[in-house]
């Protein structure tokens, strides 16, 4: 009876670790994002950050058709939720893509007429970068739950379903982020 309380209560604690990151991990990477673009770089560093943003933006955007563009975004984006979701790993991986992210988009300033600020400003006002903030944010703080039963010596069994179902919910945003960005990329491209 005593065992079946305790994993009531863990189960009730994993609910509110998941309320309580989900909000926390989202402001920790728009922070990130916003210091990795506000970052200056060394040229050399600048140069090959571009040149390897430029080669990724190409193998994603060679072909103009909506679905397809629209896929690849997603499975890009994909490949890092599922990163994310992987206990303890996942949440240290996530700050470093955050960041990351925003280093490539500081280092595309460097090599174009536009400031940091100004791009920065450009892709903040973007809808699909709050969808793929919040996407990350949801399975890194799973992969925060998932660390919390395994060092508590929990079952983690119990919990699958639901971070299976976050899991889909992410992706899922993840989804819509991509359509969105896509009619944006094509919507450029024509206009």
């Amino acid at each position: 009876m005593e065992s079946m309380l305790r994993e009531q209560r863990e189960e009730l604690n994993t609910y509110k670790i998941r309320a309580r990151f989900i909000p926390i991990m989202f402001i920790v990477f728009l922070m990130l994002f916003v210091a990795g673009s506000l970052t200056p770089l060394p040229p050399d560093l600048a140069r090959m950050l571009y040149e390897q943003l430029n080669r990724t933006a190409y193998e994603i955007t060679k072909d103009k058709d909506l679905e397809i563009l629209t896929f690849r975004i997603f499975i890009n984006n994909a490949r890092v939720a599922i990163m994310c979701v992987i206990p303890l790993v996942g949440m240290f991986f996530s700050f470093f893509v955050m960041f990351s992210t925003g280093l490539g988009l500081s280092a595309f300033s460097m090599f174009s007429d536009r400031s940091r600020v100004e791009l920065l400003s450009m892709t903040l006002s973007a809808p699909h970068t709050w969808l793929e903030i919040f996407s990350i944010s949801l399975v890194s703080a799973e992969s925060i739950v998932l660390s919390y039963l395994f060092f508590k010596r929990l079952p983690v069994r119990k919990e699958l379903g639901i971070t299976l179902s976050i899991l889909f919910l992410s992706l899922s945003v993840l989804a819509l982020a991509a359509g969105i960005e896509a009619m944006l990329i094509l919507g450029g491209l024509r206009g």
